[in-house]
């Protein structure tokens, strides 16, 4: 470390040579103080900020003679700095109209001009509170961009949506641009993964970009910004401007920045310490005198002490059943031991006086006569350890370091990042290794070469299983805690998780003769023997090559790859729960781009510009698939290879093509900078319709009109009207137009085809979406506060979605064009400037983004088709497109009610009612988000609180189901519901005479959702067992009961940052330094599900909503370093 800030400082000592230093003052034309104004040297990167008494001190190389001087709110200014070392500045207040925006394509337009919504976010909003995938930090950055994280699971997946869901089984993700490359985002994930019944995470591949190397963001969202990138752009597009070198700076640049957080659990559910592990309130045991043990019994005087050892009867708790539903713990004083003491006759009274109980216990461990500190000894009956104590304290660590360097016809940045992180579980880790590069070139005054290349190694191992994995298994710690647990474990001893001869060694024991788990695995096993590990290396980048035809006509062609190799493997050892396997899946993803693309840019006269352009692209893209596995378990324990399996193994190919042919082209006309007319179109030819139908076109108009400059009202200093129309269409995957076989196992020496379930079309068109945006721009008090309005309705035809049909021809489903969704909503920016003044700034941000998603028409050939499952949600509930409602509706059964909302109950039981067909209950989609931030600087200090937010988005929630009926959860010790039952909340069903609700009126004779029935109008004073209330009304009878609002508001940063002083620097020849403390994810301010993370998803699927044992969330805390 020594040898590396030795060298830093060489380098830049070296560049501090032949400098000057200039100071001076910045202020405004009443000479008041501009603090925090930006100061650049011109024509290269060198500069620094004004302090709190305007003052700036910045190092000058030989030979420039320019400082340009930049703040919000003013006009630029450049200033000659001739040969005095002093220059003082007074900036004019205005507004800086011509901001370059970078549209479709990489194409830079000035952002006056656009008729369409582009959203900005800047590098230093990313790099500020660095999370590992760059996907998790637009969380609220931008209107109508819904992005569902998954922060408990390292490297895992993060889902993002613009402007809703237009594709009923087809991608809704946008497409990320990277420098030009479009990126591959996909992570390949399994159905039972999607639905929340288990699998690995491995994230989505878009993680792999650097957040450090950001420069900024432009998202994309509606149709008319996007339409230039065809079928690619139907969701919207995100594009990623990286760092470059600046070719007018002369020498090497060093940047160095570096970041520690600390990660700890957020949110996990509330669990009670009052009852132990077991099934009923009394003792139970294996086997022995009347099923209980006779064990040695000790005596305590009040200090704990022993006083006399005994024979006597000990409670067993049946450690083959996974639920806390047993007996009290010995803290408790309550009339419940004495009830056990005449039941069994034995005092449990002895020892701690006479009013607690001394109550005993043979631990899970204490028939191992190996174990001389458990064997056959008896310990209290008490309260183990917090679930939350099985989870370490994660670590992640980021350094990167760039250099900057040029000639006179030259530049180019070279970056390295490495990214550590230690995870919550035991010996989970991941590691990545990231190298870029960027450079230019003038070969002359017309032509031009440009390079990048980026190349990304990633190492992981120890990922959780996410979701309910059936059967147990203890891959999934949040699920095997949250859901079936006993509360009296201790994972100090659970650390023991192997016997002598290394077999495993759990809690969850057969019986007492029996050791082998009976649905669960030591956790701790689960980490140490069962760890699966992954890894991607990817590479993209660009070339290109510009050629300036004349001043005004430029010809442009460049190839843009990305290509990665990633590879998983999973693994079970022999004597775990599940069948001991090994497997290992690879893909390989390969992208080729090949643009031409000819521009020309005139002005054909003062008052009319014109910019058209003409291209085409190739697109080649291939996936392939390489899968295997064991079958009938391992052969030799601990050694993980295909050929160790028991029975022949599984080998799986696949390889999917797709090429597209693309031309294009557009034109913009300016008039007087004031209107501005886009017309654009595209036309692309894909392999994977049918030919003579796979072409389709996509046209977009937009329209500008910047009012303020005819509106010369002092008080607005921009004002601009746009609209904007586009269609676009969505193509299919491969192989879905034609039926192929698919290779199975051989029949002896002979190989077997199997027809496929699918009956794919050969008639399919591509889905196609139209969408007309209008939106207002204002900025007010020279751009002190600042309005952007957007408005947009959008649809989406010819949905391609598989459609059930009859098994006797031989299939389950069909593709086919059918269904029609339209998304409609509203967008809002407000940004102001409420405080400026000497010593003392105030920022803030706030946007909202209102979607209205709703299946118009699922198939207008037949009607009665209302509704199709698109999953099965693990216990009854399934995820369904259904007509007249959003896309992702949770069905199941719901609770009955009377005309005045009343719940009703079953006058004879006491449980609710229950409706008989299944129902709508909600749409997984949310009905609004949005993120505010608020940026203080004082002097050099500067902090910056950002919250994001959704109101609505149902999740059915597994752990809340079975983390009741098991006994885990808080509430179920809560109130004496054990001892007393449970009151249903209601109101008593009249019933006819066979026992059925009387219906008062009907509603809805598809849904049922608005038949209201008759009650008595009393409350209910009737009490159920509380563990059969957590099973019928919360499990596989009353789905509602588990259905939630995800509705959240999150403090999702903070930062509290210092900028060291020029003065400071300058001797040392840097331009700035700044140290940062961070956090993220910090609290939960509000929530409506209880004892999760609304905010947390299994995957990036189109598969919402459904919960089997989420991951905890997390908390993250650390330092940045920058220079």
């Amino acid at each position: 470390m020594k040898k590396l800030i030795f060298l830093l400082l060489l380098c830049a000592t070296g560049y501090a040579y032949a400098q000057r230093t200039v100071t001076g003052k910045v202020a405004d034309q009443d000479g008041q103080p501009l603090i925090g104004a930006s100061i650049l040297v011109k024509g290269t990167t060198n500069g620094t900020v004004s302090d709190v008494d305007g003052v700036y001190s910045v190092s000058v190389p030989a030979g420039y003679t320019t400082l340009v001087f930049s703040y919000t709110g003013f006009e630029s200014l450049e200033a000659s700095i001739g040969t005095s070392n002093v220059l003082d500045v007074a900036m004019t207040e205005g507004v800086i109209l011509e901001t370059a925006v970078i549209t479709a394509l990489g194409i830079a337009r000035s952002e006056k001009s656009l008729g369409y919504a582009i959203a900005q976010v800047d590098g230093d909003d990313i790099s500020k509170v660095r999370d590992p995938n760059i996907v998790n930090q637009l969380a609220g950055r931008a209107a109508g961009v819904t992005v569902v994280g998954s922060t408990g699971n390292f490297g895992g997946s993060a889902r993002i949506t613009i402007r809703g869901i237009k594709s009923i089984s087809g991608n809704n993700q946008p497409l990320f641009v990277v420098d030009g490359v479009p990126m591959d985002n996909s992570n390949f994930t399994n159905y039972y993964q999607e639905i929340a019944v288990g699998g690995y995470d491995y994230g989505n591949a878009i993680q792999d970009i650097n957040p450090n190397e950001v420069e900024n963001i432009s998202v994309l969202k509606g149709q008319a910004a996007a339409a230039l990138y065809g079928s690619r752009g139907a969701n919207g597009v995100i594009m990623i401007t990286t760092k470059k070198g600046s070719k007018s700076r002369k020498g090497i640049g060093v940047e160095v920045s570096s970041s520690l957080t600390y990660e700890k659990v957020l949110t996990f559910p509330k669990f009670q310490n009052t009852y132990g592990g077991g099934v009923d309130l009394f003792p139970r045991g294996y086997a022995g005198d009347a099923g209980y043990y006779k064990v040695p019994f000790n005596e305590l005087d009040g200090d704990g002490n022993v006083v006399a050892t005994f024979q006597s009867f000990d409670l067993v708790p049946v450690y083959a059943v996974d639920e806390s539903n047993g007996t009290r713990f010995a803290t408790s004083t309550d009339e419940h031991f004495q009830h056990l003491a005449d039941a069994y006759g034995y005092d449990f009274y002895n020892g701690f006086g006479s009013n607690q109980p001394n109550l005993f216990y043979r631990n899970w461990n204490s028939w191992d006569d190996w174990d001389t500190e458990h064997f056959n000894k008896s310990v209290l009956w008490e309260a183990g350890d917090d679930p939350r104590d099985f989870f370490e304290t994660g670590l992640t660590s980021s350094h990167n370091l760039a250099l900057n360097g040029s000639g006179e016809h030259s530049a180019f940045r070279l970056s390295y990042n490495r990214f550590d992180q230690k995870g919550l579980f035991p010996n989970s880790h991941m590691e990545r290794n990231t190298i870029g590069f960027n450079g230019s070139l003038d070969l002359g005054n017309q032509l031009s070469v440009g390079l990048g290349m980026n190349y990304v190694n990633t190492r992981t191992q120890g990922r959780a299983v996410t979701g309910y994995e059936n059967g147990g298994g203890g891959r999934n710690p949040a699920q095997n805690f949250g859901q079936w647990w006993h509360t009296q474990l201790r994972f100090d001893e659970l650390k023991s998780f192997q016997n002598p001869d290394g077999s495993l060694r759990t809690w969850n024991r057969i019986s007492a003769d029996n050791p082998g788990p009976q649905y669960w695995d030591n956790p701790y096993w689960s980490f140490s023997k069962n760890l699966e590990n992954d890894g991607r290396d990817r590479f993209f980048g660009n070339v290109n090559l510009s050629y300036k035809i004349m001043p005004w006509l430029t010809l442009t062609g460049r190839m843009l790859q990305d290509f990665y190799q990633d590879f998983r493997k999973e693994k079970n050892a022999v004597g775990s729960v599940f069948t001991p396997y090994f497997a290992q899946d690879e893909h390989t993803v390969s992208e080729t781009n090949a643009d031409l693309i000819l521009r020309a840019t005139r002005s054909l006269s003062d008052e009319l510009s014109l910019e058209v352009f003409t291209g085409a692209n190739k697109l080649w893209r291939k996936i392939k698939r390489n899968y295997s596995s064991t079958r009938g378990g391992l052969n030799v324990p601990d050694i993980y290879t295909v050929q160790n399996s028991i029975d022949r193994p599984i080998i799986e190919t696949a390889v999917f093509n797709k090429q597209i042919n693309s031309v294009f082209g557009g034109t913009s006309v300016g008039w007087k900078s004031t209107l501005f007319l886009d017309l654009t179109a595209r036309q692309d030819w894909s392999s994977t319709l049918p030919n003579g139908a796979n072409g389709f076109f996509y046209p977009s108009a937009s329209l500008s009109y910047v009012f303020s400059e005819h509106l010369k009202i002092p008080q607005i200093s921009f004002g601009k009207l746009r609209l904007g129309w586009a269609k676009v269409g969505n193509d299919t995957e491969p192989y879905a137009i034609n039926t192929v076989y698919l290779a199975g196992d051989n029949f002896g020496s002979a190989p077997t085809f199997t027809v496929p379930d699918q009956l794919n079309n050969a008639k399919l068109k591509p889905e196609e979406t139209s969408t007309i945006e209008a939106g207002l721009d204002l900025r007010f008090f020279k751009d002190r506060l600042g309005l952007d309005l957007t408005v947009y309705d959008g649809k989406t035809v010819n949905q391609i979605i598989p459609l059930g049909t009859t098994p006797t021809t031989g299939y389950t489903q069909q593709l086919i064009n059918a269904g029609e969704i339209s998304n409609k909503g509203i967008e809002v920016t407000f940004n102001a400037t409420p405080l400026r003044s000497k010593n003392f700034n105030w920022d803030l941000q706030f946007n909202f983004g209102k979607n209205v998603n709703k299946l118009v028409e699922l198939n207008a050939d037949d009607p009665s088709l209302t509704n199709i499952p698109i999953a099965d949600f693990p216990f009854a509930t399934t995820f369904n497109a259904y007509e007249g409602r959003p896309y992702g509706t949770i069905v199941g059964t719901n609770y009955l009610f009377d005309k005045a909302g009343n719940k009703l109950v079953d006058p004879n039981s006491g449980f609710y009612m229950v409706s008989t067909d299944v129902m709508p209950l909600g749409s997984t989609l949310p009905d609004f988000t949005g993120g505010f931030s608020n940026t203080f600087s004082w002097k050099n200090l500067s902090l910056n609180v950002f919250f994001d937010f959704r109101k609505g988005g149902r999740i059915f929630s597994l752990t809340n189901l079975w983390g009741r009926y098991s006994g885990l959860l808080a509430e179920t010790a809560e109130n004496g519901v054990r001892e007393n039952g449970v009151i249903n909340k209601g109101m008593p069903a009249v019933l006819d005479a066979e026992g059925s609700p009387v219906l008062e009126s009907g509603g809805d004779t598809e849904t049922k959702l608005d038949d209201v029935y008759k009650s008595t109008g009393e409350a209910n004073t009737q009490s159920v067992n509380y563990q059969a209330h957590d099973f019928f009304d919360g499990g596989y009878v009353l789905n509602a009961a588990d259905v939630y609002d995800g509705s959240f508001i999150k403090l999702r940063e903070v930062s509290l940052g210092y900028s060291f002083p020029e003065k400071w620097l300058s001797r040392l020849g840097f331009a700035n330094a700044n140290i940062s403390l961070v956090g993220r994810n910090l609290a939960i301010l509000f929530k409506n599900v209880p004892n999760l993370d609304p905010d947390n998803t299994v995957s990036a699927s189109n598969i919402q909503g459904a919960e089997g044992g989420a991951l905890p969330s997390v908390r993250s805390i650390g330092v940045n370093l920058n220079f």
